[in-house]
């Protein structure tokens, strides 16, 4: 595909570097000259200096021949007019990154009558991924899929831990828990583990099954979710914004703290289920006499990385709680998984997994069935959702008579809103909706992680 990006910032940057090694031919629009350049020397991408508001920069870019154009600029406004301008130009279809809260719903309405194929709003996904993983139990992060009905769980073996030195093949048997480990993370390299791959401390395991099973599992080796009541959260950005409206009709409860005086009133305002205090979110007196230590969860939502991290490892110290921190700074994954962090939520990753499904799908064309991307371990290990919906996949056969493709497995499969455990005799139907954990990278359709077509 022929893709433009306006806006070479963080986000823009890592797409335009994904879809790269994906074979997608990409121009890359900015008005910093040093950014553009920067980018040029590390990825072959084509680069325009100039705003994406002038039609004669987008025909620059090549809108006209584009299949695709994505506005990631720091502006709304700016993303919303550049992407009408580069339809008109002839672009087919068009992403837009649209951040303030003050457009609600009505961006959705604003975007169909501008003809935009795709709204993604990363610090409303990350307020979604916040509630959900409030329900998991401590130490415990996951990626969902399947809208919901399906997820892959993360795990760290800790040292003395029923995990520890166990054959991956034993778990069932041992815990009499009927889960599949289908990732290990260790010392920076992913895994995807047969039966003899023996656990050890320190080792990331990722796991799927149905959920009877995986609260089995979690209470087996004593990780049971605690009932979040008495929420404390620091930073009332916009991410807060979008969380405060989820736990409206919820029983929870909910005290937001932040520095700013007009932040506070805008907030206590627009918020009056929440308690909202003005102060220092840094300041251990003040967070203790909020009552931290009586909080079922802390989440620390400041715009710096670095201080949502001390915050977060400071009230996990203090008050043994689920912890949750926002990360902005796609760099810091290597020294976050050094951290005893729970749950990291990154809205720039949340947001480029997005972008990346999207045209993941449309590049297959009609024999695309790609519902969901995720990148794991790193961007060592992608999850993807695939829909059987094209009677020419490779239906009624059963799985150990698929060639897979070497790294690539089956994980789960989704019928009937029912996780079932794939196992050799397992065969494919229509309607299907199947996890597949892949070391491979670029797979637009599942006729991609097979070897060969023998079925057709």
């Amino acid at each position: 595909m022929k893709i433009v990006i306006a806006g070479c910032g963080k986000v823009g940057r890592s797409i335009a570097e994904q879809l790269c090694t994906e074979n997608h031919d990409v121009t890359v629009i900015d008005n910093n000259p040093e950014r553009l350049h920067n980018l040029a020397k590390e990825i072959d991408v084509m680069v325009i200096e100039g705003s994406a508001i002038n039609r004669e920069t987008l025909i620059e870019a090549g809108c006209k021949e584009a299949n695709l154009f994505i506005g990631l600029t720091g502006n709304d406004e700016l993303n919303l007019l550049s992407a009408l301008l580069a339809k008109r130009c002839g672009v087919e279809q068009t992403i837009v990154r649209v951040r303030e809260p003050e457009y609600g719903d009505e961006v959705h309405d604003l975007a169909r009558d501008l003809g935009i194929s795709m709204i993604i709003n990363p610090e409303q996904e990350a307020a979604k991924e916040i509630f959900r993983s409030l329900a998991l139990p401590q130490s415990v992060s996951s990626e969902a899929f399947c809208s919901g009905k399906a997820e892959i769980f993360k795990v760290r073996v800790t040292t003395g831990s029923v995990l520890e030195n166990l054959p991956v093949k034993d778990i069932p048997a041992k815990l009499h828990s009927n889960i599949l480990a289908c990732i290990v993370e260790r010392n920076d390299k992913a895994y995807i583990p047969d039966g003899d791959f023996v656990l050890k401390p320190k080792d990331i395991v990722s796991i799927t099954g149905n959920s009877a099973e995986v609260r089995n599992f979690f209470s087996k080796i004593h990780l049971k979710p605690t009932k979040i009541r008495r929420i404390m959260a620091v930073g009332a950005g916009k991410v807060a914004h979008y969380f405060c409206a989820m736990i409206r009709n919820t029983r929870q409860s909910l005290i937001l703290i932040d520095n700013n005086p007009k932040v506070c009133e805008k907030a206590a305002q627009e918020q009056p289920h929440v308690t909202v205090i003005q102060g220092n979110g840094a300041d251990e007196r003040l967070l203790q006499e909020e009552g931290l230590e009586e909080m079922d969860a802390f989440i620390s939502l400041t715009g710096m990385d670095e201080e949502n991290i001390i915050l977060s490892l400071y009230a996990s110290q203090k008050a043994h709680i689920k912890t949750i921190t926002k990360v902005n700074r796609i760099e810091f994954d290597e020294l976050l998984d050094s951290l005893d962090l729970d749950t990291v939520i990154n809205p720039k990753h949340l947001c480029a997994d997005a972008i990346i499904r999207y045209v993941r799908a449309q590049a297959g064309g009609i024999n695309s069935c790609v519902e969901t991307v995720h990148k794991m371990a790193k961007d060592q290990v992608e999850a993807l959702e695939f829909l059987i919906n094209d009677p020419k996949l490779p239906i009624d056969i059963p799985l150990k008579d698929l060639a897979l493709k070497n790294g690539t497995l089956v994980a789960l499969i989704v019928r009937d809103n029912k996780s079932i455990l794939p196992r050799g005799n397992d065969c494919l139907k229509m309607g299907d909706r199947i996890i597949l954990i892949t070391t491979q990278k670029g797979f637009s359709s599942l006729q991609d992680a097979l070897k060969e077509r023998s079925w057709i």
